[in-house]
């Protein structure tokens, strides 16, 4: 298993990275893209909420919008985050027990996992359910805890 995650991290890194570092360039990209997809995220939540307190329609579209933008971003992200790590933690075990650090990455894989089923799950609702109905409501609350989460995390990661 342990092969397998950093064979496909250092075949992403060579596909994000390659290019870059050809012209010089060898800073991470993923702490970049982070901000990206979490700004997204948060932006869509404060829309959907706000327009749902105040009663302004308009702005759930608005929230959506931030919402398809915020899915290939996550998808970016976590492509160039799977190659900052191959790169920049090539560890000795996937074993949490042996590797503190690898709790955090694996909490992060997991806390994707279901950023990924939230983002599945808000294309259904949007397609059946009215934009007053809480299921909506209830989901954009939870993609914003996802991508906090996710955000903790790497931030143990990257800080300790």
């Amino acid at each position: 298993m342990k092969g397998i995650a950093i064979a496909i991290g250092t075949a992403l890194h060579t596909v994000f990275y390659g290019p870059l570092e050809a012209i010089g360039y060898t800073h991470p990209i993923h702490p970049i893209l982070v901000h990206l997809t979490i700004g997204t995220i948060a932006a869509a939540f404060i829309f959907d909420y706000v327009g749902w307190i105040f009663r302004k329609p308009p702005l759930y579209t608005t929230a959506r919008h931030n919402l398809v933008f915020a899915f290939p971003a996550f998808l970016l992200t976590g492509c160039v985050g799977l190659a900052d790590w191959s790169a920049n933690y090539q560890v000795s075990s996937l074993d949490p027990a042996s590797n503190p650090v690898m709790f955090a990455f694996g909490i992060k894989f997991l806390l994707s996992a279901a950023l990924l089923l939230l983002f599945v799950l808000a294309y259904f609702l949007f397609k059946t359910k009215k934009e007053e109905h809480l299921s909506r409501h209830i989901v954009y609350l939870l993609l914003f805890l996802d991508v906090v989460g996710l955000g903790f995390f790497g931030g143990n990661i990257v800080y300790g």
